[in-house]
């Protein structure tokens, strides 16, 4: 199965000791462009993003706004993301984040744990789905650094496994001595699989602090990838106990995040149910994960 809802947040790190490495066609603009850009590899992010989409659309919004724009920037961003060659074995799960500047972030992760290498692949695609920089990082646990290393050039050149692309590419290399991940502090995941004859359910589950956020449960036939289901579940806790639970279609019905109808996008609302409560409620006018949190704070993570 291709499809897989993202986590909305990642991993935070603490550094000191950054050390910067030119490449001797850098200019100074190059040099203030990857501070940003480096900043973008890593960090605790948020994102108004329903899981794969790279369009965001709330309800509401009319049709003029869904537009076939919307699409190819999708499908050449996609197109784009069907030629990467990376060290992460399971490209299966992304991170999506649409950007200030109307470009796109798309990041992949391994886990963090302890004691184990960490590895983080970021794409930096334009606002027209055009691919422009690859920030590629590793943390080595064992000499305890982290080195990101931004190229930019030719797609197909950047799209290379790491260790095979053109040096000519290499924009510039950062290394961060003495870093160390907040592991205690990190977010987890685990993957649950149950299958029965034909059919299969999958739980990724997120956790913070020891304690479940996040549960994206997929409900499948196995062979046939258009016929499934998949549910999002945020729990709300509250002085460290439990406090409720959201949840909210993210695909059925063959629909990814909503329906169109009569011209409009209407996104698959979020359900509520707080604690001693019997039914679930509509969360006010909340279609993507930071409505949740602005609407219940409880259910952000980062307030765990």
């Amino acid at each position: 199965m291709s499809m897989r809802i993202l986590p909305l947040n990642n991993i935070s790190f603490k550094n000191n000791n950054i050390q910067v490495k030119d490449s001797q066609k850098s200019s100074e603009d190059k040099s203030k462009g990857l501070l940003n850009s480096s900043k973008l590899g890593i960090g605790l992010l948020s994102s108004a993003a329903l899981g794969f989409a790279t369009y965001y659309i709330f309800k509401g919004k009319g049709s003029s706004e869904v537009t076939k724009s919307n699409i190819n920037i999708e499908q050449s961003i996609n197109n784009t993301l069907s030629g990467l060659k990376s060290d992460i074995e399971d490209l299966s799960s992304k991170y999506v984040q649409k950007l200030k500047n109307g470009g796109y972030k798309v990041q992949f992760s391994t886990p963090v744990e302890e004691n184990k290498d960490v590895l983080q692949d970021v794409l930096l695609f334009d606002n027209s789905g055009v691919l422009k920089k690859r920030i590629v990082s590793k943390f080595d646990a064992i000499e305890k650094s982290m080195t990101h290393k931004l190229y930019q050039g030719e797609v197909d050149k950047i799209l290379e496994k790491p260790n095979d692309i053109d040096s000519d590419c290499l924009v510039k290399e950062v290394m961060v001595e003495n870093f160390e991940p907040f592991i205690k502090d990190s977010i987890s995941r685990n993957v649950i699989i149950k299958k029965n004859d034909n059919t299969q359910i999958q739980y990724q589950e997120y956790y913070r602090k020891s304690k479940l956020y996040e549960r994206s449960v997929y409900n499948e036939v196995i062979g046939n990838d258009s016929a499934i289901e998949v549910t999002r579940y945020n729990y709300a806790y509250e002085n460290g106990k439990y406090a409720g639970e959201a949840k909210q279609s993210i695909y059925k019905d063959g629909n990814q995040h909503g329906v169109y109808k009569d011209g409009m996008f209407n996104p698959f609302p979020v359900l509520v149910k707080k604690q001693g409560e019997k039914d679930f409620s509509v969360a006010g006018d909340a279609c993507t994960v930071e409505a949740l949190y602005k609407f219940d704070s409880r259910f952000d993570p980062n307030n765990l």
